[in-house]
């Protein structure tokens, strides 16, 4: 204990945890989201914090031809992205308040825009989702966590 007494710096008190209020979930309905949805209502439960959960619809791969496939029904995929935020929400704790987004766009790029736009704390998000690079880092987190200002949680499936 002597040999810390003419040391010339102090230990500072430890801050506070910063706990997040208002937190923005990516939902795609895969089992990273899901996981990234349980941690994001319990730190909601905790702060007494509110979520925002945004279901994002990818462009269809048929957008880079001119015309859409044979029997393409732009309202079903629509309904099916909804049934993905109405499960979503039934996982919700009654107690956590709670809004849904559902907005068309680039995953990565729409996150992100909507984590500015709507003043979040956090932005959790799984790691594993439909993209082309299923299971990887390297699709739509990886994004995120690059081009994001607001702090982002990545949780793994």
């Amino acid at each position: 204990m002597a040999l810390l007494q003419g040391l010339p710096w102090r230990a500072s008190a430890v801050p506070d945890p910063v706990v997040a209020c208002n937190i923005l979930v990516a939902v795609d309905g895969s089992a990273g989201a899901q996981r990234a949805l349980s941690h994001a209502a319990a730190l909601a439960r905790v702060g007494h914090g509110r979520l925002t959960l945004l279901a994002v619809m990818p462009p269809p791969l048929w957008m880079r031809m001119a015309v859409p496939p044979a029997g393409y029904d732009p309202h079903a995929e629509e309904e099916g992205w909804e049934h993905v935020l109405h499960a979503a929400l039934e996982r919700v704790p009654p107690d956590v308040p709670v809004t849904t987004r559902l907005v068309r766009g680039a995953p990565a790029e729409a996150i992100v825009r909507w984590a500015a736009a709507g003043c979040h704390d956090l932005v959790v998000l799984g790691c594993e989702g439909r993209g082309p690079l299923h299971g990887l880092i390297g699709g739509v987190s990886r994004k995120v966590l690059r081009r994001c200002d607001v702090p982002v949680l990545v949780v793994r499936c």
